[in-house]
């Protein structure tokens, strides 16, 4: 569906094929962007090493079955993260394959995607934190050791997606657009 919002970037062209038929060929009519070669692989690999961190400390908090994870205002926001990690992953994948001169699709389906993904990351991590500084105010003698542990993981891997946003939007604005008056082969 949201690519439907693009769909004016698209017209039909009238080709005669090797059989001397007519043929309908779909071609991009849309606005045309640009990120060169180099900032396009540090921006993956950054990104890249970004969401490996933040999985690393968001498997390590679940692993570690602390008493927040158990809790109703932790749990359920810290795993609402992990769809927004498996988009995360796919912008990376889409980064991977866009080429320099991209189309508008590739563009959001690369680093726009990873730009929004990571973003959601860091704000339900953010708020898993919030809701752990609660559950330690209601159960800090019960728990406090065992509770400061797991929110230091729960901070690491929202700094980490927080770290992961801010490099994806420096390659966003590095983006050029090249104007719709450039024409693929």
């Amino acid at each position: 569906m949201k690519e439907r919002k693009y769909k004016e970037d698209y017209g039909l062209k009238m080709v005669i094929d090797d059989h001397g038929r007519e043929k309908r060929e779909t071609v991009y009519r849309g606005e045309w962007f640009h990120l060169d070669a180099q900032e396009r692989k540090k921006t993956l690999l950054h990104t890249g090493v970004c969401a490996v961190v933040f999985a690393v400390f968001y498997l390590v908090y679940l692993e570690r079955n602390s008493p927040s994870t158990r809790c109703m205002y932790v749990f359920p926001i810290a795993t609402c993260a992990l769809p927004c990690f498996v988009y995360w992953i796919m912008g990376l994948w889409g980064i991977w394959r866009t080429p320099e001169k991209m189309t508008r699709v590739q563009k959001e389906k690369g680093i726009g995607r990873t730009l929004r993904s990571a973003i959601g990351c860091a704000v339900f991590m953010g708020m898993a934190a919030i809701g752990d500084i609660v559950f330690m105010c209601i159960h800090m003698e019960q728990h406090a050791k065992a509770e400061w542990v797991s929110f230091g993981l729960i901070v690491c891997a929202a700094l980490a997606a927080v770290r992961g946003f801010l490099e994806a939007r420096d390659a966003h604005n590095q983006i050029k657009s090249l104007g719709k008056e450039t024409q693929s082969k």
